[in-house]
């Protein structure tokens, strides 16, 4: 099994559905909701890809959790799995 592979379990079993919300995100990645906003707002590219759901500016964002896993799975700190 694969780093990612095993923190798409992880994220799974944590937060029970497969498209994680800004909050979990930012929690997964360990950065405010106001960092992950304002990367989102700048187009940063060195961030996990998401969907909005509409059109305005206050549209939903949700992050697919193997996107999110694949964005942490190379860097991320064992000991982060504990809970």
């Amino acid at each position: 099994m694969t780093e990612k592979q095993m923190m798409v379990e992880y994220l799974l079993k944590k937060y029970g559905h497969p498209m994680m919300t800004r909050q979990e995100c930012a929690e997964a990645l360990s950065i405010s909701t106001s960092t992950l906003d304002r990367n989102i707002k700048s187009a940063i590219v060195d961030m996990p890809k998401y969907k909005r759901l509409g059109r305005g500016s206050r549209s939903k964002i949700l992050f697919p959790v193997n996107e999110v896993a694949g964005f942490i799975s190379p860097n991320y700190n064992r000991t982060s799995l504990v809970s």
